[in-house]
């Protein structure tokens, strides 16, 4: 009986075994989902630098020499802009301040017109000749209540257009 035993159990196991099925296959790789990269909100830009439109005008006042046909902005005695008529129909800005080594470029911004000038030195800043009929001119005295002068590393001058330099540009056109 003790082989029979055996052999029944081998016999059960060959039955065990053949009924086993062969394992399932593994699933085929799902595709991994990944979430889309989380985008960071943008820095918010810095506000804006105050811009020349807005900004509060140069301290100062025009003065009108009729004799020399010369407008003048700024303190009493100190002025920071100078308009004037050389006669031949030209008109010279200058930019007063801290006298520079070498000429440089005068900027004119107006609320219709921006222009770069070539400038010269001259004893007390730069300064830069338009014919009396440059439309640039015109912008100045025509434009939205202010104009701004940029020199170099002067800062900037914002100025009342004001009637002082359109009297300079009228005699000068004659």
């Amino acid at each position: 009986m003790g082989v029979s035993r055996i052999a029944l159990a081998a016999g059960v196991a060959i039955v065990l075994a053949s009924c086993a099925t062969r394992p399932a296959p593994a699933p085929e790789p799902r595709p991994v989902v990944r979430p889309p990269p989380r985008v960071q909100p943008p820095v918010p830009a810095p506000p804006p630098a105050r811009q020349w439109p807005d900004a509060p005008l140069s301290p100062g006042d025009w003065s009108w020499d009729p004799a020399t046909a010369t407008a003048a902005y700024g303190p009493a005695g100190q002025p920071s802009l100078v308009v004037r008529c050389d006669g031949a129909g030209r008109v010279t800005i200058e930019r007063r301040g801290a006298a520079p080594a070498t000429a440089g470029t005068l900027a004119v911004r107006t609320s219709t017109a921006a222009r770069t000038l070539p400038a010269r030195s001259a004893p007390e800043g730069l300064e830069a000749s338009l014919a009396a009929s440059d439309p640039l001119l015109d912008a100045i005295l025509f434009s939205r209540g202010r104009f701004a002068v940029e020199a170099g590393v002067l800062p900037v001058l914002i100025v009342p257009a004001w009637p002082e330099p359109a009297r300079v540009v009228e005699d000068c056109r004659g």
